[in-house]
């Protein structure tokens, strides 16, 4: 860069004048060379592929008159005159005219057509009957000793298994004589075609063989080629038929069947080959090659069944293109010759127009000397001449103002003095603005260390991140419970130091305290939630976050409290094993009175009046509702001891949720309530029957219970995902807005049913979401008050997680 920047702005204009035409003219040449090689490469390529496309048709054209002669020969008069011999010399006299006529038609056709290497028939046993060959430009008729049995040849074997009209072609392979079969020297290749023939009678009686000389097709093919590039035959498989051009070597008959090489065009050319093996014709370019081709079928037909050759034509692009390099080397030529004559002409335009720019740079310098009165001879009017002149009237300027300098310094030394005396006292009024600053510090650092001295006193753990969720306070409880240092923890992402999990699978419990900062409220972590100790082990936790906010209100950190719970945990253990052992104590004398009850009620001990019946059926109600309360709290404390069971089996969901409707029946008719049931076609599921009926028990139980008189319970239960969701919907009493947090505790019942004759404990819904969720599905509802409830359930199709446990639920 210095050094363009030490360049004359001549040069630089004829340095920039010069890249942009060498720039210009490169681009031209390009696009031209680039729509030259386009518009010759497709013309090319068309010239090509229809080249090959002519003499394909003609080839197939060809094929259909040989299954023509064929068809003429099987059909000929004196080759079914032949159908009866059977090879009995005694008989051949009563054939000879047959003989005759049939060489004489074998013969026509085959020096007619020049390309048969024989024409036989062959009778149904596999003998020659009648054979003619065509060696060295002429046909001749084989004698009969010198006939052969064919019998054991595999195109007599498939082609006397035809019906009649039907065609075999075989593979294209070496011809062979003698028995055992030899491949005849030279080599010829051939494609055998033959169809049955068959009596009057529809007698199978042999079969007519035409062997044509690929040799003589191929040649007569290619005669028809021009010879700029390479051209090759393959058979199906990819076996050479004529060959031309990948290097000087026979790679010919290199098929299983024939001198078994293994040469093929797979070989030689694997990507032209994957190009071409799925399409009938084509052409392109691939591989650095030019190429054309199409498939011909041998049976003459312009279809993708039966046996067929492919012509293959092609050239190197190098060579295809050599016009366009004499083009483009001519075209450079060009080019270069036009650069050079823009260069000296941009040289000498710009030599000429930036003449008077010197005389300008000669007058600068003696102002700069101190000559003040120099000037410039203007006789342009450009932009040059206007820069000249505009340069003598700051030189006048700059004369007058030379004469007044020595006064205006004068006048701009006072100022500048006054300035000064303006920064001083700037200073001074600054200096006690910082006075006033350092005081307000020394208060803010007061202000935090009372605050660090009180969160240090808390006794539960305390921390505090800024608004990136780093933390920038850890107090000595927090440092006990986690095994963490104030050092290790504090600068670090609070996810660093402390996990929070979840008691029941292990996930993380922290997202409360994303929300906190996210959301500016206040948040509680969920219930069950454990922290992972540096040391390894947990223990169980209660959390809360709260926002800091700065003056503006904006969040800027978030406030952690967490408090250790273990004490708390036992002693809510100990108190559902003491509620387990109390209700399992009472269940045994409450079913004892249930029983005596029911013998009263039943007069088993002697015919009661009716005040008697009215008492022992107070006695028993009230003693079901504590044998249900009982078995309620048993429940419950085998749930949060963790000791029930879950057992799946198959489990037909529908039959269930009838039973339970059946059972609750008397109830539903007292009130009046009409039941809908909207059920879908529900597989069985494995489920643990006795939870599934609790659940759906105390759902519609509930439904039923809370509805008044003459209302209304939908039930619906439907494939949704990979789950089955079951709803129960009542227009019943509905749920407070503010209690509707506290549904699924224990014994708690809202207050607006409390005051009403409802009977209930307080501990189904409990019930129902532990096993729910302890099943892998879930539970929610939604409510409104006086408008009714509804309850959704959700479990797996891929049933209930079993689980291991000493008791079931009752």
């Amino acid at each position: 860069m210095n050094f363009l920047k030490r360049l004359k702005i001549g040069t630089k204009i004829i340095i920039l004048s010069s890249f942009l035409a060498a720039l210009f003219l490169g681009l031209s040449l390009f696009l031209f060379l680039s729509d030259v090689k386009a518009i010759f490469s497709d013309s090319f390529i068309k010239d090509y592929h229809n080249d090959v496309e002519i003499h394909s048709d003609e080839f197939s054209l060809f094929l259909r008159n040989v299954i023509s002669d064929i068809k003429l020969i099987k059909e000929n008069h004196a080759l079914k005159m032949l159908l009866d011999y059977d090879k009995d010399i005694s008989k051949r006299d009563n054939f000879v005219d047959a003989f005759e006529m049939t060489e004489s038609v074998f013969l026509e056709v085959s020096s007619s057509r020049k390309i048969y290497g024989q024409i036989r028939y062959i009778n149904e046993n596999g003998y020659e009957i009648v054979r003619v060959n065509y060696v060295d430009g002429k046909s001749i008729v084989v004698e009969e000793n010198d006939l052969q049995d064919k019998s054991n040849r595999n195109y007599f074997i498939e082609a006397n298994k035809l019906n009649e009209g039907e065609l075999y072609i075989s593979n294209t392979d070496l011809n062979r004589e003698g028995n055992p079969p030899e491949i005849e020297i030279p080599y010829k290749p051939v494609v055998r075609y033959a169809m049955p023939v068959f009596n009057e009678k529809k007698e199978r009686k042999g079969v007519v063989v035409l062997n044509v000389l690929v040799s003589n097709l191929s040649d007569l093919i290619t005669k028809r080629f021009d010879n700029e590039g390479d051209f090759f035959i393959t058979d199906d498989e990819g076996y050479y038929i004529f060959f031309d051009g990948i290097s000087k070597d026979d790679k010919r008959f290199g098929s299983p069947n024939d001198l078994n090489t293994g040469e093929n065009i797979q070989k030689d050319l694997p990507i032209i080959y994957e190009e071409i093996s799925h399409k009938d014709s084509g052409f392109g370019i691939l591989d650095g090659q030019i190429y054309a081709f199409s498939k011909i079928y041998l049976n003459g037909l312009d279809d993708d069944t039966g046996r067929y050759w492919i012509f293959l034509k092609m050239i190197p692009t190098s060579e295809a293109f050599s016009v366009i390099k004499m083009i483009g080397r001519d075209a450079l030529i060009i080019g270069i010759s036009i650069f050079f004559l823009l260069f000296f002409t941009f040289y000498f335009a710009v030599k000429n127009v930036l003449k008077p720019l010197k005389d300008l740079e000669v007058a600068a310098n003696q102002i700069k000397k101190g000559n003040f009165s120099q000037s410039i001879d203007v006789k342009n009017f450009d932009e040059i001449g206007v820069v000249a002149k505009t340069f003598n009237d700051m030189s006048k300027e700059l004369a007058v103002l030379y004469s007044s300098m020595e006064e205006r310094v004068k006048q701009k030394t006072n100022e500048v003095s006054e300035k000064l005396k303006d920064l001083e006292n700037a200073r001074t009024a600054t200096l006690n603005v910082l006075e006033d600053v350092e005081e307000e510090k020394i208060k803010s650092d007061e202000e935090r260390e009372k605050i660090k001295t009180i969160v240090e006193s808390i006794g539960d753990g305390v921390f505090v991140t800024d608004r990136n969720s780093n933390i920038v306070m850890f107090n000595e409880a927090a440092e006990k419970m986690s095994g963490f240092s104030k050092d290790e923890a504090v600068g670090k992402k609070y996810r660093e130091v402390l996990r929070f999990i979840s008691e029941k699978d292990g996930s993380f419990q922290d997202e409360f305290i994303d929300n906190v900062i996210k959301n500016g409220m206040v948040d509680k972590m969920e219930g069950g939630t454990l922290l992972v100790k540096k040391q390894g082990g947990t223990i169980p936790v209660n959390e809360s976050a709260a926002p800091l906010k700065n003056k503006e209100n904006s969040v800027i950190g978030c406030v952690v409290v967490f408090r250790d719970i273990t004490k708390e945990k036992e002693v809510d253990r100990a108190k559902t094993e003491f509620v387990s052992l109390a209700s399992h104590q009472l269940r045994t004398p409450l079913t004892a009175i249930n029983w005596y009850a029911e013998m009263l009620l039943s007069g088993d001990a002697g015919e009661l009046n009716t005040d008697q019946k009215e008492f022992i059926n107070q006695i028993y109600s009230g003693n079901q509702r504590m044998v249900d309360l009982v078995s309620a709290l048993l429940n419950v404390s085998r749930i949060d001891l963790g000791t029930f069971a879950i057992d799946p089996q198959p489990v037909n969901f529908v039959e269930i949720l009838d039973n339970v409707i059946d059972e609750l029946k008397p109830l539903i008719e007292s009130k009046k309530i009409k039941v809908e049931k909207i059920y879908e076609n529900i597989p069985v599921i494995n489920a643990d029957k006795n939870l599934t009926r609790i659940i759906f028990q105390n759902l519609i139980s509930n439904a039923v219970k809370y509805t008044p008189e003459n209302g209304n319970v939908w039930i619906s239960m439907k494939l949704e995902r990979d789950d089955v969701l079951i709803s129960v919907r009542d227009n019943g009493f509905g749920i407070p807005k503010g209690q509707q947090s506290k549904i699924f505790e224990k014994l708690f019942r809202a207050d607006n049913v409390q005051n009403k004759e409802v009977e209930g404990t307080g501990l189904g819904l409990y019930i129902v979401k532990a096993i729910i969720e302890q099943s892998g599905g879930k539970i929610w509802f939604d409510s409104e008050e006086n408008k009714g409830t509804a309850f959704f359930v959700t479990v797996p199709l891929t049933g209930m997680a079993k689980k291991t446990g000493t008791k079931g639920l009752s």
